[in-house]
Formats: structure tokens, C-alpha cells, sequence
């Protein structure tokens, strides 16, 4: 484990071995990474992982993480459009908004990944609740597949 003595020190690239985040936060470092770690005892404000090969650099523009704590980094909003485009290919939510700033909060929703065991625990969420009125006003409703 790196020392707040090692993290003072400045270095040009550091090598990191796999980590066990399970094992990780039982031991009482409650970091989702290394690149969250590093920053955390660098007290670096704003970090990103790269992966470097040959002159290639690479580095994640998303994370996975887990379900329970996406409604800390995800809005409401988001995480809908991101469910409904987890269920079918042809599936195309149109949002409607006046605001840039929501406009921004949809289209970053599209970087949002729900895995199956994700979309499995939102469907059993989901099963819980009841559908309750009509989807139209029966004037409305009566044009319908015409």
C-alpha cells in the first residue's frame, strides 16, 4: 500500500497490479479504484486512468459502477432514458426540453451501461408498482391506431 510519504513524491508514470475493490473496502479504503485512491492520497482534485501502448493512449470516458450507486452520479432522468434504451434496439426516447442544461443531462445519459443483473434488479424494482390510469384521455386515446 502506497504511504502519505510515497504520495508526496512526484513521479513521471506509475504500474499498477489488479485490485481486489471488495477486499479493498472491507479493509476500510473505500475508493472505487486506483485512479480514485491515488488521487485521494495525491490530493489530486481531478484525475483519469490512461492506458498506454506503444503511441497509443486510451482513456475511460465512463466507469461501471454499481447499481446501488448510480443514483449518487445519475439523475432521475438520466437513468430512464438509459433503462429504456437498455430494452429494445428500435427504442428511441424523445425527451423534450427548452433548458441546454437538460438537454446536456439526456445526452449524457447515453453514456450510462446497465448491465443484465442491472436491468434485472430495475425490473424487480419495477414489478412492485402497479400501472394505474388510461395512457390517454378517452378523446385522445379513440385516434389511436387509425
Amino acid at each position: 500500500m502506497m504511504t502519505k510519504r510515497d504520495a508526496q513524491e512526484q513521479w513521471d508514470a506509475i504500474v499498477t497490479a489488479p485490485l481486489n475493490k471488495a477486499a479493498l473496502n472491507l479493509a476500510g479504503y473505500h475508493y472505487a479504484g486506483h485512479t480514485d485512491m491515488l488521487a485521494a492520497l495525491t490530493g489530486t482534485k481531478s484525475s483519469v486512468m490512461l492506458l498506454a501502448h506503444g503511441n497509443m493512449r486510451v482513456s475511460h470516458v465512463t466507469t461501471h459502477i454499481a447499481l446501488e450507486d448510480v443514483p449518487k452520479r445519475a439523475t432521475p432522468a438520466q437513468l430512464a432514458l438509459t433503462w429504456l434504451l437498455a430494452q429494445n434496439p428500435w427504442i428511441v426516447p424523445i425527451p423534450g426540453t427548452t433548458k441546454l442544461n437538460r438537454l446536456k443531462e439526456n445526452v449524457r445519459a447515453a453514456a450510462i451501461e446497465l448491465n443484465a443483473e442491472d436491468l434485472r434488479k430495475i425490473g424487480d424494482a419495477l414489478s412492485h408498482f402497479q400501472v394505474q390510469g388510461d395512457r390517454y384521455p378517452a378523446h385522445l386515446a379513440a385516434r389511436v391506431g387509425k
